[in-house]
Parts: structure tokens; C-alpha cells; sequence
């Protein structure tokens, strides 16, 4: 959002293992396919790395405090996204 990308929102019909490791796997293929046809490395981009920061952020991972603070308005947990 903050660079002014497109979203899209996802429904499972029931979350399992099964389905999750479906979609997860889905969206791997259709990463390396799409850089192959765009002729870029896919998984040597910024924001690949930035994703990883703030999961360690929100893992509560040290050394990771100061991006926990500026990702904290934007992070907060809605109970309706909770499962």
C-alpha cells in the first residue's frame, strides 16, 4: 500500500494445511514464472528483503525493534482477520 501497488484479498472456503500449503505453493510458481517472462531475478528484489525485516520485526526478533515501531500503526490485528 505504501507504494501505491495493487491488493487483492483472498477467501479460503475452510483453512487447513492442505489448502494453505495449496495457495502458498500456487503463488511460488506464479513468482518464478512471472520473473522468467519479465526476464528479472524474482527472489532478488528490495522488496523481498523488506518483507523479511518485518517478519523478524513481528516475530519480536532483536535487532529488529526500530522497524517494529514503524510498521506498528499499520500492523495492528483486527479479530475479524483472526482465526
Amino acid at each position: 500500500m505504501e507504494s501505491d501497488r495493487p491488493t487483492a484479498t483472498v477467501i479460503f472456503p475452510r483453512i487447513s494445511a492442505h489448502t494453505v500449503g495449496q495457495f502458498l505453493y500456487m503463488y511460488e510458481v506464479a513468482v518464478s514464472y512471472m520473473g522468467a517472462l519479465f526476464e528479472i531475478n524474482t527472489y532478488d528484489q528490495p522488496g523481498v528483503e523488506l518483507g523479511k525485516k518485518v517478519t523478524f520485526a513481528l516475530m519480536g526478533r532483536p535487532g529488529y525493534e526500530a522497524m517494529k515501531k514503524e510498521i506498528s500503526p499499520v500492523a495492528e490485528k483486527s479479530k475479524k482477520h483472526l482465526i
